[in-house]
């Protein structure tokens, strides 16, 4: 199973493609689902169904905070959304290729240019992965940056950083029951700006794309 998503703010939905791995069989959904605060998306084997709201990131969402803990950046804001994906397997560890199209030079961080294309007009955004879990039952995870460590072994959060291997670890979830085959991972997307740069405005649109595959 094969899901894409690209969000492009403000003003304009979010594109989710979900392609099944069987011949013949594909689905494309658009939806406004990733920079729209909370929502969630639903994936199984057969069927996809989702819920989701309107987007717009700019106009209203923006909330400076007083903490930067990457040099050079701050912290403008952040909104969640939770990824459920219905599998037809019941494995020992879940595995979830993130594919960050336009990486960062700073570990973690994917930048992202505003489309009105100002000089200095560079931010960047942060995926981290506040949870995860397999029916019900909080998984521990580790994220293999591509050409990078292995990152330490933790219930979450877990920065994403760049494109590389997200791998859930579901030995301690029941096999003989379903559990398995549900799995929900809670993401944040976090909006940084140089710290002596714009903040994003509702007259900056910026575009930023991530691809998930989930085998």
């Amino acid at each position: 199973m094969q899901m894409k998503m690209g969000m492009e703010i403000p003003g304009r939905s979010g594109r989710w493609s979900v392609l099944r791995s069987s011949p013949g069989r594909r689905l494309r959904l658009w939806l406004g689902l990733l920079a729209c605060g909370p929502g969630l998306a639903f994936a199984t084997c057969d069927t996809v169904a989702f819920s989701s709201s309107g987007v717009d990131m700019g106009r209203k969402g923006y909330t400076s905070l007083p903490r930067a803990d990457i040099a050079g950046y701050k912290l403008v804001g952040a909104r969640g959304v939770t990824l459920r994906a219905v599998c037809d397997d019941t494995p020992d560890t879940r595995q979830i290729r993130v594919d960050a199209l336009v990486a960062d030079d700073t570990p973690g961080l994917v930048r992202w240019s505003s489309t009105a294309a100002r000089a200095g007009d560079i931010g960047a955004a942060r995926m981290v992965v506040q949870q995860a879990t397999a029916g019900g039952h909080e998984v521990p995870m580790t994220f293999t940056p591509v050409g990078g460590t292995t990152s330490t072994i933790t219930p979450g959060p877990l920065t994403l950083a760049g494109a590389g291997m997200l791998v859930l670890d579901l030995r301690a979830v029941p096999r003989d029951t379903d559990a398995r085959k549900n799995v929900l991972v809670n993401l944040q997307i976090q909006t940084l700006v140089k710290s002596s740069g714009f903040a994003p405005s509702a007259e900056t649109p910026f575009r930023l794309d991530l691809g998930m595959t989930v085998p």
